[in-house]
């Protein structure tokens, strides 16, 4: 699969990639990991890039017993309004309600992982837009997303007005403009 490249830069991850690391930081992390029967990527993602802005996406969890045996965890990404999508499935051979428990922990432990992991790495996630934000103490700091370049130009005026030291990325070219 060709990498797609934008400002030079490849894009990060196909939604394999991410999972992987993901399952990684799991494996090191969240309680309970020895007990799964499997921790898996729905196959129809495997190859896909990942398309995701930070702001306007989250992963959720659905959690329940098999038909025949052991509770599952299905995890979901959202994105705006649209429907969810499944991302991927953990299952455990364990069919009780201390399974059934033990997989909510587990979800809402994976659910934050990813969270974590987006929140600490976004830019790796932000290709659309523009970011809207000000200097403080020589750090960038991110105040918000515009789609569109003319309500970017207004949030960093509005920022500016403020005494703030403003700029504006777009994040296709990742390149910044001091307001």
């Amino acid at each position: 699969m060709e990498t797609k490249k934008q400002a030079g830069i490849e894009r990060p991850y196909t939604w394999g990639e991410f999972f992987n690391i993901i399952r990684g930081i799991v494996r090191e992390q969240v309680p309970y990991w020895h007990e799964l029967d499997y921790f898996i990527l729905k196959s129809e993602l495997t190859d896909k890039q990942v398309d995701l802005c930070v702001c306007d996406w989250r992963v959720v969890s659905d959690t329940d017993f098999g038909t025949a045996e052991g509770v599952y965890s299905d995890f979901y990404i959202r994105v705006g309004d649209e429907p969810r999508k499944g991302f991927a499935t953990a299952k455990t051979l364990h069919g009780g309600d201390d399974a059934y428990v033990s997989m909510h922990e587990f979800a809402a432990r994976v659910c934050l992982a990813i969270r974590h992991y987006v929140k600490e790495h976004e830019d790796e996630f932000n290709w659309t837009g523009y970011d809207v934000g000000y200097l403080m103490d020589n750090k960038r700091i991110t105040y918000m997303l515009a789609h569109k370049y003319e309500n970017a130009l207004k949030y960093a005026n509005e920022l500016k007005a403020r005494g703030k030291r403003a700029w504006i990325r777009n994040n296709e070219t990742r390149e910044y403009q001091e307001i």
